[in-house]
């Protein structure tokens, strides 16, 4: 009777456990948002079996998955089904150079930030504004990842400057700009995302390529419309950048600098929503880090969102890897499990705001 008891007693701490992790696992899918190939889920079918596996946050969309609006419309259409829970997806919709929505396959053009912020008129941008983010919407777009905060201080960024992503060098009329395109998406429930933290306009090399230094360029009137805007309550999302300003942190990126994300940006800027990393594949950080360590650090540095696009065939990761090397790192006692509970806590709120209800 004594051994059978012990064994009911071992069984029950065996399921909880299993249970434990279980809802951990659950916990740290909902920190992701990737990006996969193909126009259709199935045409990766990988892809799709992790998705209705582990129900990350949500995915990216690049141009490589979009043809035409009756496609897009099809596969958000899919990858919602296949997903247990509401996704975010993604895209980049700034306009000018940077649309995954091309107006030769269908779509509404997109003017730039730049000439937007050249001409300067609140119904101009308005309209442009309203373009974008109704064409999103029908798409079934819900996350755009704009407006770009970055100061148009290197005219010749190989990043912004070059591609005219910034409204203006001046941060007030940044500032405007960039208000009305918060409000405008959210007219459209459409979750905006401010870009790229703390200022990426005077970068002179491309974080997509290597590292960027900006603690010689970079001067602190670049936070002034994360600041203005975060006091507004406008900002749904902020996703930080991979530059380098060592007047913050002397060693570590942006993405993975607790000083920088937790000191900076929530602490003193009062920040209390969702941070998301850039695409933690660039090569300004996976080139310096294991992927063991860009996923600790960018986490113990107060990140909620991992990035992983997925753009390169060479740096291909799966949802079931990432959930691994994190649960691992969680059990080891390298992540305090109270930063993925904080992390889950903040994205839930944020989903519940347009999708999730």
């Amino acid at each position: 009777m004594i051994v059978f008891l012990i064994y009911i007693v071992i069984l029950i701490v065996a399921v909880l456990k299993a249970e434990q992790h279980e809802h951990l696992e659950n916990q740290i899918s909902q920190m992701l948002m990737v990006g996969f190939k193909g126009t259709e889920p199935d045409s990766d079918a990988e892809s799709l079996e992790s998705l209705q596996k582990h129900c990350p946050a949500g995915v990216v969309l690049y141009k490589h998955n979009i043809t035409s609006p009756a496609q897009l419309v099809s596969l958000i259409s899919n990858l919602q089904k296949h997903s247990h829970t509401p996704l975010f997806i993604a895209i980049d919709q700034e306009g000018g150079n940077v649309v995954r929505l091309r107006y030769d396959q269908g779509f509404c053009p997109a003017e730039s930030a730049q000439e937007i912020g050249r001409q300067n008129q609140p119904h101009i941008t308005a309209k442009w504004a309203n373009t974008i983010a109704s064409d999103l919407a029908r798409m079934g777009i819900n996350l755009n990842f704009a407006p770009v905060l970055d100061l148009d201080s290197n005219t010749q960024s190989p990043v912004i400057g070059k591609y005219g992503r910034s409204f203006s060098h001046l941060p007030q009329l940044v500032t405007e700009n960039a208000r009305i395109f918060c409000q405008v998406m959210n007219q459209h429930k459409v979750y905006n995302c401010l870009k790229h933290f703390p200022g990426h306009g005077s970068a002179t090399t491309d974080t997509h390529l290597s590292s960027a230094d900006v603690t010689h360029t970079w001067d602190s009137a670049e936070l002034k419309p994360y600041q203005e805007l975060i006091e507004e309550n406008a900002a749904d999302m902020i996703m930080v950048s991979h530059v380098i300003n060592r007047k913050y942190d002397a060693l570590y990126p942006s993405s993975l600098s607790r000083a920088i994300i937790t000191g900076l940006l929530r602490d003193r800027l009062g920040w209390q929503g969702v941070v998301i990393t850039d695409d933690l594949q660039m090569n300004a950080v996976s080139q310096h880090y294991s992927l063991a360590d860009s996923l600790r650090l960018a986490i113990l540095a107060g990140n909620d969102l991992l990035l992983f696009g997925n753009t390169r065939s060479t740096h291909q990761v799966k949802i079931s890897q990432l959930c691994q090397i994190i649960r691992d790192l969680v059990l080891a006692g390298k992540i305090p499990r109270s930063y993925i509970e904080r992390s889950c806590q903040r994205i839930k709120q944020l989903k519940a705001k347009f999708i999730d209800t």
